[in-house]
């Protein structure tokens, strides 16, 4: 009995189809993503926590929580400032009276001024905020405070020794009027408090008309702060209305769409968590890389030059690690349907409605957030360049990354990238949350970790109920237009001496 040869394999030409042997995928999808992966993803991510919290340490961020102490003084300056023009007209108004009491506000404010000049670096900055102090500690009679502000002034700032000296007569045991030279005036119209000296000087003359129109352009400015608190408000009221009347109304339909996404999974992805965090580590590692190859090709020394560099980076990073991403997965650079960003029914205005019925849920963590942490813990950085910038391009430069830019990246990256192959493998709530969590930590401020968290938990929700990244763009970038509206609101309001 003999065997029968082994046949060989058959090639096309013989008419059997050829099946050639096929490599792995690049990117695992979500449901097939090793855990070795996701750990490496985690690891990715905590070294750029770590790489954000050395680079805002070593470039002087903790400063942050003095300009954040500062701003607060200033208002109150120019609250205090009101005060005393109303007191120098007639009896201030009733709502004043009953809610602020001059002296107390101003001891409050002094002892602010005092914190920002002890805690600053800037030799002229530090003497100028103790004048501050100073002019305050003057308003609740305490002489000795207001000298040794003086004295600390003329200490830290030798080139305007002469001006600090000439203005100690004033709070002197025995007060005298002293003559407001060129650079006496020069140095007080930098600082809020300048009107609270001059009055001051006006009053120990006998000038009672003097002292109403040194104090007037503080008054204005603490007018408008009133006036914007009083909009900003009523609008909080009417927002806590309307999420009442809306969850009474909606609630049980909501409900109903909630569980039925603990229920179910998420749609498959391909790719996983490690990936996402291994992207979103890319993606802000490139930032710093081309915030710093565009730092070598442009001439420093210009603030305004730096800060737009800065800017541009944060848009041009993240586009170019998306894009890299697309390629990896055989997509081309501009197909970022597969991210998320694809038509829906309830796109931008059902996320802005979300974000309005949410909005007070998330003011009150904020409040609570505040109230565990104090203002020591740091602002965010646009907040202060919105505050402190003069030029309209970088303005504008500065709203379109807050309300366009950023709501574009985040959302790809933290909802279209991460959130979604979270969802594949954790039930909903969990999903949501741990990305919120990831999204609020990359901006490395404690006060703001519980908000944003919710902010993220909201988007994510809008990015799984509408099935695209539409809705929670819609509510990201309603978000932050509110928030860069209110800054730039007061600035405004801010806008007197010393702004």
């Amino acid at each position: 009995m003999a065997f029968d040869e082994p046949e060989s394999p058959l090639t096309p030409e013989q008419g059997m189809p050829f099946r050639p042997y096929e490599l792995p995928p690049l990117i695992p999808p979500a449901s097939r993503e090793p855990f070795w992966l996701a750990l490496l993803g985690l690891a990715c991510f905590l070294g750029l926590l770590g790489m954000i919290w050395w680079s805002h340490r070593a470039a002087g961020d903790a400063q942050s929580a003095s300009f954040q102490t500062s701003v607060k003084a200033r208002i109150n300056t120019y609250l205090v400032e009101m005060l005393l023009y109303h007191r120098e007209h007639s009896k201030p108004p009733a709502w004043a009276s009953e809610t602020m009491n001059i002296e107390e506000l101003a001891t409050r404010t002094a002892d602010d001024w005092r914190s920002v000049s002890e805690e600053g670096t800037d030799a002229k900055l530090q003497g100028l905020t103790a004048l501050n102090a100073a002019a305050l500690y003057g308003v609740t009679g305490n002489t000795v405070s207001a000298q040794a502000m003086l004295d600390r002034a003329a200490r830290r700032d030798p080139e305007r020794k002469a001006q600090y000296r000439a203005l100690l007569p004033l709070y002197a045991g025995a007060q005298r009027p002293i003559r407001l030279t060129e650079p006496i005036r020069d140095m007080l119209m930098k600082i809020s408090a300048g009107p609270l000296v001059q009055a001051h000087n006006a009053r120990l003359l006998g000038k009672s008309g003097d002292v109403s129109a040194a104090l007037q352009s503080g008054a204005r400015a603490g007018q408008r702060l009133i006036l914007v608190s009083g909009v900003i408000l009523l609008l909080f009221i009417f927002t806590v209305l309307g999420m009442l009347v809306a969850l009474i109304i909606r609630g049980p339909r909501l409900a109903k769409a909630v569980g039925e996404m603990e229920r179910t999974p998420g749609a498959e992805v391909p790719w996983g968590i490690g990936t996402g965090l291994i992207v979103i580590s890319l993606s802000y590692f490139t930032i710093f890389f081309v915030k710093s190859v565009l730092a070598i090709l442009v001439t420093k020394g210009n603030a305004d030059t730096e800060l737009m560099l800065d800017l541009l980076s944060n848009l041009l990073g993240p586009l170019c690690i998306i894009s890299l991403f697309l390629a990896a997965l055989g997509r081309k650079p501009w197909e970022w349907g597969l991210l998320g960003w694809t038509p829906s029914r309830r796109g931008i205005r059902y996320g802005v409605l979300a974000l309005a019925l949410a909005l007070p849920i998330v003011m009150g963590a904020s409040y609570l957030s505040g109230r565990v942490f104090g203002d020591q813990q740091g602002a965010n950085p646009l907040i202060s360049d919105m505050l402190t910038a003069r030029n309209p391009l970088l303005l504008l430069m500065i709203v379109v990354t807050a309300a366009v830019v950023a709501p574009l990246m985040e959302e790809t990256l933290f909802r279209g990238i991460l959130f979604r192959a979270a969802n594949v493998r954790l039930p909903f709530w969990a999903a949501a949350f741990g990305s919120g969590l990831i999204f609020a930590s990359g901006h490395y401020l404690l006060v703001a970790l519980l908000p944003i968290t919710l902010l993220g938990m909201l988007f994510a929700f809008l990015t799984r109920r509408s099935q695209s990244l539409l809705a929670s763009a819609g509510a990201h970038t309603a978000y932050n237009g509110m928030i860069t509206a209110v800054v730039l609101l007061t600035s405004w309001a801010l806008n007197g001496p010393g702004s």
